[in-house]
């Protein structure tokens, strides 16, 4: 078992080579699909192979529709035969604005990319493309969600991930390894952690990822910036017929109706395949047994509470601006468990991944989830359709300051977020901005202000 401090001792690693015949997308027919499953998704696996532009033969998989490189690339050329600068000095590599490539010593892991050489178009082989956003949003969904999909994904054992290698069980042949970053700082993140670009730029002058790390289950996706040097995965153009597809519930059947909170206030609420929504933002100022929620006005007051508490945005006493966006609640609040009228409750990130499922996942959830227009939203109000009636509206957020009305949404879950290496706690929220369709799985300082939704019992 290797330790951090030995990351520059690490011996070579022998590995297999697997014989290839042609770089298609089809499956291999001596070898049969390993069929596992879970509660909630039937998951469909069978290998190939695959052989880039340098002759490097990769292990493929086909998993429900999509078929991937079950190895990082390690191709130092492009696909038109041109060589990719291999750059080793991290200031120098900190400075490009145009392709290349690093490595560690072993070829285990792959070459290490920054952006542009992704942005070429160049850096796979023909027939093969490096996902999108949406594509590995699509790989998430189908292994049941971003919290247990990093396990079903990871290489078992820490042969190469650092101890405890949290929930990895490879079920599907994937064999994500932690091949670290590169960037000024050198090489880094060996062991820990592994990222994988797409080819989907972001607001902040970066590109979406997909990450992992040594002490979690989660797949999540992230962004970096466009000089990061990280790992590759391609996946192939052709999409597989008739493959296994997801069977989680997809019915996004609409129902309107309304709801009462414990003050009188109502709600209209919408009832999505298997679950019923407020279709509004909570603005109760109390809990459901009467008792009134202390309403902190003060900065550095809100900033050192540890019970629950409720706010307006900007402390507007405009109640077309209340009833419109809501009220804010830290999540001392949600945890009291008083915060939602009786027979419903504060939504669990349960009950959030389970709707982000129907709607066919992150990438475009939060487009299908926001009021259309720009009445509350900021102009862009990217990809807006709220096609299913939820009318999620950009209430902002309180840390000590408030921030991001018209721009942003944030809602509590009433699950709490557990991390030993961080030393305050935290809760996960949902977030959707005003320029992208994304629905974004994030956890907060529990003292944050944000949005709440209530989910019928």
């Amino acid at each position: 078992m290797k330790t951090k401090q030995s990351i520059s001792l690490i011996p070579l690693l022998i590995i297999s080579v697997f014989l290839a015949f042609t770089s298609s997308c089809k499956k291999d027919d001596v070898t049969s699909p390993d069929n596992s499953t879970n509660e909630e998704t039937t998951i469909e696996v069978t290998f190939g192979s695959m052989t880039d532009q340098e002759g490097n033969t990769y292990k493929t998989v086909t998993i429900g529709t999509q078929t991937w490189m079950a190895e990082n690339l390690r191709t130092t050329k492009y696909n038109d035969g041109t060589a990719i600068p291999n750059i080793t000095n991290g200031n120098k590599w900190d400075n490009l604005t145009t392709g290349a490539y690093c490595a560690y010593s072993t070829v285990h892991y792959g070459k290490l990319y920054n952006w542009y050489a992704v942005n070429t178009g160049k850096l796979t082989p023909e027939g093969w493309h490096i996902p999108t956003k949406n594509e590995w949003t699509q790989l998430i969904d189908y292994l049941g969600g971003d919290t247990i999909a990093g396990g079903k994904l990871k290489e078992t054992g820490t042969a190469h991930w650092y101890s405890p290698n949290t929930g990895a069980t490879n079920e599907i042949g994937f064999t994500a390894l932690p091949g670290g970053l590169f960037s000024s700082l050198d090489l880094y993140g060996y062991g820990e952690q592994g990222m994988w670009w797409s080819t989907t730029e972001d607001d902040y002058l970066g590109a979406y990822t997909l990450n992992m790390n040594y002490y979690g289950s989660n797949a999540s996706i992230g962004h970096a910036v466009k000089e990061l040097g990280i790992s590759v995965r391609c996946i192939c153009d052709e999409i597989i017929e008739g493959s296994a597809t997801d069977t989680i519930e997809n019915d996004t059947s609409i129902t309107y109706g309304t709801m009462t909170d414990q003050e009188g206030n109502v709600y209209t609420t919408v009832t999505i395949g298997t679950q019923t929504w407020m279709a509004e933002n909570l603005h109760t100022t109390n809990y459901n047994d009467g008792t009134a929620i202390p309403n902190v006005t003060d900065d550095y007051e809100w900033d050192i509470l540890t019970t629950g508490a409720y706010c307006n945005y900007n402390n507007t006493t405009s109640t077309d601006t209340i009833f419109t966006y809501g009220r804010l609640y830290n999540w001392y609040a949600v945890n009291t468990k008083k915060l939602a009228p009786e027979g419903w409750h504060v939504a669990t990130d349960e009950d959030w991944n389970t709707l982000t499922i129907a709607l066919g996942g992150e990438g475009e959830a939060g487009g299908k989830l926001k009021e259309k227009g720009t009445a509350h939203w900021n102009n862009f109000n990217t990809g807006a359709t709220n096609e299913i009636g939820f009318t999620a509206l950009p209430g902002g957020s309180r840390y000590m300051y408030f921030s991001g009305l018209g721009f942003n949404g944030y809602w509590w879950s009433a699950s709490e977020h557990f991390d030993e290496f961080n030393w305050y706690r935290s809760a996960w929220c949902r977030g959707i901005t005003h320029s992208s369709p994304m629905m974004i799985r994030a956890y907060y300082y529990t003292k944050m202000g944000c949005s709440i939704r209530c989910v019928k019992d």
